[in-house]
């Protein structure tokens, strides 16, 4: 497992590239707040992509049924435990973390 911190000018280039490279992935959110507690956002919907959308300073997490918007990242975290599963935390100016697992179909654990 290697952890890996994206520096904030490589996110548009990285999340382009993610998400042409995992294209049969499923995606899990869960959000970490101090106000709300954790809540799963989305649960195991097919990841359609992910994009920086610089005019709202967000993150958007695209799936088949929903569309989730992390508003002003600070600090993104990309974890590879193996080549199927990928994990992403995304820590927000309000000090929500929210984590992104991705398990890719076409890949097994190891």
């Amino acid at each position: 497992m290697s952890t890996k911190k994206i520096e904030q000018y490589e996110w548009k280039n990285f999340f382009d590239k993610f998400s042409k490279e995992h294209k049969t992935t499923l995606v899990t959110l869960e959000v970490i707040s101090s106000e709300i507690g954790d809540q799963t956002e989305i649960r195991l919907q097919p990841l359609k992509g992910l994009s920086i959308d610089s005019k709202s300073d967000s993150l958007v997490v695209f799936t088949e049924d929903i569309n989730h918007s992390i508003y002003h990242p600070k600090d993104i975290f990309v974890e590879e435990r193996d080549e199927s599963r990928i994990t992403i935390e995304i820590l927000d100016q309000d000090n929500n973390i929210q984590i992104l697992q991705l398990q890719d179909l076409t890949k097994r654990a190891s």
